[in-house]
């Protein structure tokens, strides 16, 4: 039995890798877990089915007018090497050149079935239900490993949303995720007089990570369900399917949660409202008792004997320090308001939203100019490619050459044959014409 340390192992594999891949390998699949790092250089998965390969594209090759930058879900030709990894013990493809192939397996079927779906009229606007103004219960689906019901339910509290909330615990991805989340919907969408709203919800991920959202059975499910229905998937970027079937499409799981807080929200800013005029009321309130404690004080002063006069002294104090007390239990609680007010209004801070927007059509503006000189790009690659062929074919370029046509009757003799003795010929050179006589015809 041979003794390796971990380096030592991982070189060896390396060489047997590396040593059967010696030359250039060209390999097929689809793009996914796209990224381009600070350096400039770019990696992703290749995948087919349930197989996918790493692939680096690095800065050197990855540069100039004429690459082809890929994206998540284009299926393209990756020519390169095959290497091995050594700090993580993975073998990858070294991509010297990208080429497009046609859109990727995933994307094809999801316009399949939305172009299906829609013609169906499963997408009509006016068949969507609304949803209530304040529900009681939602049926959330959703996996509660991922982010998704973490961000629903802080979003839900922060927002003031006064709803319960039942989770209907589902994998969100994999071979069991379609027929679970069916069930789910399906079961869920039986309890008209439990529910008010069903969300369907997952965090965000590549495109055959949502992909289980693009289903034909799930997309009829939440069609068919009698309790209006809410898609929660993904990012904002992202649409599925279910987005357009569903009664109301939320950009994420914690814009789902906002939207249905939203009139709890509204009803809390109301009450608060009522809350400051109430304290307003109660403090002029006290201000008349005050007033009153006042009026009493000088009665006594100026109307009765010592005896009374110590007697209601005695219950004026009493009285003034149940005042005090009422005050300051209210100063206290209107402390406790203010100071929640300002939480509020800090986790709702205009400034911070609108930055947040600004970053997003920044990144959004970036997306759409690559993708613009991409194409002019590919289309320049082309442009040169037959310019440089109709240079080849040009028969001028021949002439320059030192090379001559023959013509007779204007039309090109390529053979002895389609020339007679005692017949006139041009002889076509690069700077014009000598007329010439057959006197002889000789084959070689």
């Amino acid at each position: 039995m041979n003794k390796y340390t971990v380096s030592e192992l991982t070189k060896h594999i390396k060489q047997i890798i590396e040593g059967n891949f010696r030359e250039t390998v060209s390999v097929v699949g689809e793009v996914s877990n796209f990224s381009r790092a600070s350096s400039g250089h770019i990696y992703f998965s290749l995948k087919e089915s349930n197989c996918q390969i790493k692939v680096a594209f690095f800065k050197r090759y990855n540069i100039g007018s004429s690459v082809f930058i890929p994206k998540n879900g284009d299926k393209v030709q990756v020519i390169g090497d095959i290497t091995l990894y050594e700090v993580d013990g993975s073998y990858q493809l070294i991509a010297k050149r990208i080429l497009y192939d046609s859109v990727g397996d995933y994307w094809q079927k999801f316009e399949e079935t939305k172009r299906k779906l829609e013609s169906e009229g499963l997408f009509k606007d006016e068949i969507k239900k609304k949803l209530p103004l304040y529900p009681k219960r939602i049926a959330l689906i959703t996996s509660v490993e991922g982010a998704a019901i973490r961000d629903f339910i802080i979003t839900k509290k922060n927002s003031n949303g006064i709803f319960d909330v039942e989770v209907w615990n589902v994998p969100v991805q994999g071979i069991e995720a379609k027929n679970k989340i069916v069930s789910a919907i399906i079961n869920a969408s039986k309890f008209i007089d439990r529910y008010d709203v069903v969300v369907v919800s997952r965090g965000g991920g590549s495109l055959e990570d949502l992909s289980v959202f693009n289903e034909e059975d799930i997309a009829r499910a939440v069609f068919k369900s009698e309790i209006p229905v809410v898609s929660a998937i993904g990012h904002e970027r992202d649409f599925t399917i279910i987005d357009f079937v569903a009664d109301y499409r939320a950009a994420t799981p914690t814009a789902a949660a906002f939207i249905l807080s939203e009139n709890y929200s509204k009803l809390v800013g109301y009450l608060e409202y009522l809350n400051e005029r109430m304290i307003e009321k109660t403090i002029e309130y006290i201000q008349k008792l005050y007033q009153k404690i006042d009026y009493i004080e000088a009665r006594i002063n100026t109307l009765s004997p010592i005896v009374k006069l110590n007697h209601y002294r005695d219950k004026i104090n009493i009285l003034d320090n149940e005042l005090k007390y009422a005050i300051s239990k209210i100063i206290n609680k209107n402390k406790e308001i203010i100071n929640d007010c300002e939480n509020m209004v800090k986790n709702y801070n205009p400034v911070i939203r609108i930055n947040t927007l600004k970053f997003k059509n920044a990144e959004y503006l970036k997306t759409m100019k690559s993708i613009i000189f991409n194409k002019i790009d590919n289309y320049k690659y082309r442009i040169d490619s037959l310019t440089e062929k109709l240079t080849i074919l040009n028969p001028n370029n021949i002439l320059n050459r030192g090379y001559a046509l023959v013509v007779k009757n204007d039309k090109i003799i390529s053979s002895i044959n389609d020339v007679n003795i005692k017949e006139n010929i041009e002889i076509k050179m690069k700077d014009g014409y000598i007329d010439s006589f057959v006197i002889d015809i000789k084959e070689m």
